[in-house]
Order: C-alpha cells, then sequence, then structure tokens
C-alpha cells in the first residue's frame, strides 16, 4: 500500500514538472528502491543500473528529437532558396528603375 502512493505521489510530483527523463517505469523502480533503503537493504547496485537505465532512456529521447529536426530545417533552407533570389532581383529591380 505504502509502495503505490509513493508511485503515485511521484507521479504527481515528477510528471507534472515536465521531466522527460523520468518515466513512470523509472518511478516504480526509485520507489522500489527507497522502500528497500527504508527497509536496511543495501540498494546500490540497483541504483547504480537504474541511473544507467536513465542515461540510456535519455540518450534516445534526445537521439529520436535530433532525428526529427532536420524536416523543419529543410523547409526553412527550401524557402530561404526561393525566398532570397526574388529579393535580390526586387532590389536590382528597384535599383534599376532609381528607387
Amino acid at each position: 500500500m505504502a509502495k503505490a502512493f509513493l508511485i503515485a505521489l511521484f507521479g504527481v510530483v515528477f510528471i507534472p514538472l515536465g521531466l522527460p527523463w523520468l518515466a513512470i517505469s523509472h518511478v516504480s523502480a526509485l520507489v522500489s528502491i527507497l522502500c528497500g533503503v527504508y527497509q536496511g537493504i543495501d540498494q546500490r547496485t540497483s541504483l547504480m543500473i537504474l541511473e544507467q537505465d536513465i542515461r540510456v532512456f535519455q540518450r534516445e529521447r534526445i537521439r529520436r528529437e535530433m532525428e526529427k529536426r532536420p524536416g523543419p530545417i529543410k523547409v526553412a533552407s527550401f524557402i530561404l532558396m526561393f525566398m532570397v533570389p526574388i529579393v535580390l532581383m526586387i532590389i536590382k529591380n528597384l535599383q534599376s528603375v532609381g528607387f
């Protein structure tokens, strides 16, 4: 019962804070580890494994975000490729008119 309460409490506190590196499975594992520490069980190995899992999760999340970015960059560069020559052409025409 206490473990379920702590998982719910961690979810209510950490998830709205916008911590994308902390998944609900990580919260559950952390609560289990903390319950073990409270009972006097040595949880160093579990904490090291959890830390490694969180780092891997974070790297994968960053990699997925980086894969999404080239799309908007391609659109922006496509627009710039057509807008810059048009603006230069307009400026050249205005200069030839004497404006």
